[in-house]
């Protein structure tokens, strides 16, 4: 095991060509993605913390009474799970002095002639259209809102329901990954029941009991400081995406977007205004109509201007068809509109935000 550790996979190589040289960056490292192999395998629920690596290997294999056995085992799924981690799990990819999302696969048109096209697209690499890119921004929308190496349950997820799936195609991948997306989001995070704990969700397929979101615990769950986990904005970001691209009513800005770590919860109308401007007042300022995400940098220079000096702030990144968030790009639109922010405004967003929840689960259960 502990070779396994010091000596993680090399990189694929062609001739003297390094193929991979550098250009991917893993979303995990490799001592944590043994155990997410060892859980698939056994079934069991084990810890995704690598610090537990040996103890649970220890446990599960080595001091076994089919130690052999178990570890011809685990071998092979360490075989079958790498290879499907490289083919249909997202990298960072850095190419042509960029960096960006990816869902690539090595294509060799001949033993001279390699390169990276996408998963699912025959002979295409990017684009912003297609299964492929969906499975992509769904993918890094729930890897930026866990950005540890350690449980990542999401990832768990994929690779379970890869594992077990006895072809890969897109539109089935697409399903199940939803399907986590939504166990997560409405399960867990929007339950108004206990909430599940991953390994039901995943390994024992607990669904989710949430009808619709248009209720008062639910609404409690979505104010600030109340809100468990950031999958909730970036999964509404997903929604937002797709709706736009579903729809035909994408702009360059929405067909253009791409999850990043944005990890601070800005309040739009500010906690604490300057030059003289009224407080809103409780029950509007901390509702999820008036919440974003942002950057961290953003959101300690920001915080407390005024709605239009923030929209202000973002227009040049939106002339450069660029924005931090969906939802904050809907609440630029919305005051672009109505000429102001305030509680009728925090109000019809909210509203807006949550019928695409709503439309959501509605298709979730149609699926």
């Amino acid at each position: 095991m502990q070779y396994l550790i010091d000596t993680p996979p090399p990189s694929a190589q062609s001739g003297e060509a390094t193929l991979s040289a550098e250009r991917f960056n893993s979303v995990i490292n490799f001592s944590n993605f043994l155990l997410h192999v060892l859980r698939i395998l056994s079934g069991k629920d084990i810890p995704l913390d690598d610090k537990q690596l040996l103890a649970q290997f220890e446990h599960h294999i080595l001091k076994t009474d089919e130690a052999i056995k178990k570890t011809q085992d685990f071998i092979f799924a360490l075989l079958k799970c790498k290879y499907l981690f490289d083919q249909y799990i997202i990298k960072r990819e850095f190419a042509q002095n960029e960096d960006k999302w990816s869902l690539k696969r090595l294509h060799f048109y001949n033993v001279k002639s390699q390169s990276y096209i996408n998963t699912f697209d025959r002979d295409e690499e990017d684009g912003f259209e297609g299964t492929n890119r969906r499975i992509l921004m769904l993918l890094s929308a729930l890897h930026v809102s866990t950005p540890t190496l350690v449980y990542k349950h999401w990832l768990n997820g994929a690779l379970y329901e890869l594992f077990h799936m006895q072809e890969v195609n897109a539109r089935h991948y697409l399903g199940r990954l939803e399907r986590l997306a939504r166990q997560f989001v409405y399960g867990r995070f929007l339950s108004v029941d206990k909430p599940a704990e991953y390994y039901e969700m995943i390994y024992q397929n607990r669904g989710y009991a949430l009808a619709h979101v248009e209720q008062a615990r639910v609404a409690e769950r979505l104010e600030f400081g109340s809100i468990e986990n950031n999958l909730i904005f970036n999964y509404l970001d997903y929604l937002l995406w797709c709706e736009g691209i579903e729809n035909k009513t994408a702009d360059d800005v929405i067909k253009q977007f791409e999850f990043s770590f944005r990890s601070s919860v800005e309040h739009f109308y500010p906690q604490h205004p300057m030059d003289g401007h009224i407080d809103l007042g409780q029950e509007h300022l901390h509702r999820f109509g008036n919440l974003c995400l942002i950057s961290h940098s953003k959101n300690s220079r920001l915080s407390n201007f005024q709605p239009k000096a923030k929209r202000d702030h973002f227009k040049a990144a939106i002339n450069n068809k660029n924005i931090d968030t969906l939802k904050l790009y809907s609440m630029i639109k919305s005051m672009d509109v109505s000429g102001e922010w305030g509680p009728d405004q925090i109000q019809e967003h909210e509203k807006n935000m949550l019928s695409v929840f709503d439309h959501d689960i509605k298709r979730g259960v149609q699926a």
